[in-house]
C-alpha cells in the first residue's frame, strides 16, 4: 500500500509547477453535473482541493471523504469550515467504506493510477459497489499517448512515486478498458495538457437510458 505522507507538504507545488492548473481544472470540469441533495464519495482526495470546489457549487451535498495518508488528511481537514457542504471524513482505504451502493456521486481523481495491473479489475468493482442504480462515477486521471515526452514524464512520474511513497503500480494503464469490462460508458469526457490528462462521467451499467441530462460545461 503505497503512503504519501512524505509528499504530502510539496504535492500541489509539485503539481502546479509540472501542469500548472490543467489538473484543477480537469478535476473542477464535470463537476456541474452534480445536483443539489446528493450523496458523493471521493476516494484518494489528497489535500482537499475537490472539496473547496464542491463548496464553491453551493449545493447541499453530504460528502464521504476518503483518503488513507494522515498527511493528506491533516491538509483537507484545514479547508473547513464549508458553507453548503456536509463532509465526514474518513482515513482509510476504500474498502473501509461500506458498499451500500446508495451514493449518488463517486468521484476518483488520480486514484486508479496506482494499483497494479493484477488488482485494478478487483478495485474497479470495489469502488462499483459503492455507486448507486442511477449514480455516476467522476473519472479524472493520466492516460497514454503517443507523444514520447509525456510517455518520458509518465514513467519519471511512476519512478518518483515508486521511491517517495511506495506506488505499487508500475506503469500507466488503460482505466476505460476496465470500466468497459464493467458496462460502463463515458457519457461525456474533456481533455486536458495535450491530450494527457482526461475527465469523464460514466454511467453505472443499465442506468443509460433513464434520460439523465448534462448540461454543457461552463
Amino acid at each position: 500500500m503505497a503512503n504519501f505522507n512524505s509528499v504530502a507538504f510539496v504535492y500541489d507545488t509539485l503539481a502546479r509547477v509540472v501542469f500548472g492548473k490543467s489538473i484543477q481544472k480537469a478535476q473542477t470540469s464535470l463537476l456541474y453535473s452534480i445536483t443539489k441533495e446528493s450523496k458523493v464519495l471521493i476516494l484518494g482526495g489528497g489535500t482537499g482541493f475537490i472539496l473547496q470546489e464542491l463548496d464553491k457549487l453551493r449545493l447541499s451535498l453530504k460528502i464521504t471523504y476518503v483518503e488513507p495518508s494522515s498527511a493528506m488528511m491533516k491538509r483537507a481537514k484545514k479547508k473547513l469550515p464549508f458553507r453548503t457542504i456536509v463532509v465526514d471524513f474518513v482515513q482509510d482505504t476504500h474498502e473501509a467504506v461500506s458498499n451500500d451502493g446508495d451514493f449518488d456521486v463517486v468521484i476518483t481523481n488520480f486514484f486508479l493510477d496506482v494499483f497494479p495491473a493484477d488488482r485494478l479489475s478487483e478495485v474497479v468493482q470495489e469502488v462499483s459497489l459503492l455507486i448507486g442504480k442511477n449514480g455516476v462515477w467522476l473519472l479524472t486521471d493520466f492516460v497514454r499517448t503517443d507523444m514520447w515526452w509525456q510517455k518520458v514524464l509518465i514513467k519519471l512520474m511512476y519512478l518518483f512515486f515508486r521511491v517517495t511513497a511506495g506506488l505499487e503500480g508500475n506503469q500507466l494503464l488503460n482505466f476505460e478498458d476496465y470500466l468497459h469490462e464493467k458496462g460502463y460508458k463515458s457519457v461525456k469526457h474533456k481533455y486536458f495538457y495535450n491530450g494527457m490528462i482526461r475527465s469523464d462521467i460514466y454511467k453505472k451499467p443499465g442506468c443509460l437510458a433513464t434520460g439523465a441530462y448534462f448540461p454543457p460545461s461552463h
